[in-house]
C-alpha cells in the first residue's frame, strides 16, 4: 500500500501539444486552425506550461500493475464524422 507518493501519469508516448492537436484533427477528419501564443505571454500566465513534461513511468507502471493508454486509443471514442 502507498501511502503519500506523488505520481505523474500520462501515456506511454511522448507527444507535444502540436501532436495531439495532429492527432485528434485526423481522428474526427477536421481541418483545425492552432494558435500559438508567443513564450513571454505564456511565461506571465503560468510558467509550468514551458517546463518538461517528460516522466519516469516505471514507477506507476510497477506499483499500480498498469498498462498506459496511448493517446491514439484514448480518444478513440470521437467520431470521424463530426
Amino acid at each position: 500500500k502507498k501511502i503519500n507518493e506523488e505520481y505523474f501519469i500520462s501515456g506511454p508516448d511522448e507527444l507535444s501539444f502540436n501532436n495531439m492537436v495532429d492527432i485528434i484533427e485526423k481522428r474526427i477528419n477536421k481541418k483545425v486552425f492552432k494558435i500559438h501564443i508567443p513564450k513571454i505571454i505564456v511565461r506571465f500566465i503560468n510558467k509550468s506550461l514551458l517546463r518538461d513534461k517528460v516522466h519516469d513511468l516505471s514507477k506507476i507502471k510497477k506499483d499500480f500493475d498498469i498498462d498506459l493508454t496511448k493517446f491514439e486509443d484514448g480518444i478513440s471514442y470521437l467520431r470521424h464524422d463530426l
